[in-house]
């Protein structure tokens, strides 16, 4: 059975003739809830050979940029100096491991 898009720029072309990343698209970023389409672009995409996501992306990595950014505004409303009355260490010790989780996720200020 042949599936074609039902929306966007590609609608009604055959999933076949969409490129894979218009299609990683649709599993990772876009809000669509169509557990049809959802399996026949992850199919389409199998079939293909290609990956799911994007080189270095995936869904649990775009949620660990959200993830990682609330833990820093929650550390940092905590344990600001202003806040503590002026030990900088632990805030100190806060924008390191910032610094470091981005580098490891490959986030950008």
């Amino acid at each position: 059975m042949i599936t074609y898009m039902p929306w966007g720029k590609h609608i009604n072309k055959p999933l076949r003739d969409i490129p894979s990343g218009y299609l990683r698209w649709i599993l990772n970023q876009s809000d669509t809830d169509n557990a049809e389409l959802l399996a026949s672009v992850r199919q389409e995409l199998e079939r293909r050979g290609e990956p799911l996501a994007p080189p270095g992306q995936s869904g649990v990595s775009q949620n660990i940029h959200g993830i990682v950014k609330q833990w820093y505004r929650e550390m940092a409303l905590k344990y600001h100096p202003d806040r503590t009355l002026g030990d900088s260490k632990q805030m100190s010790a806060i924008n390191d491991a910032y610094d470091r989780l981005k580098e490891l996720f490959g986030m950008s200020r």
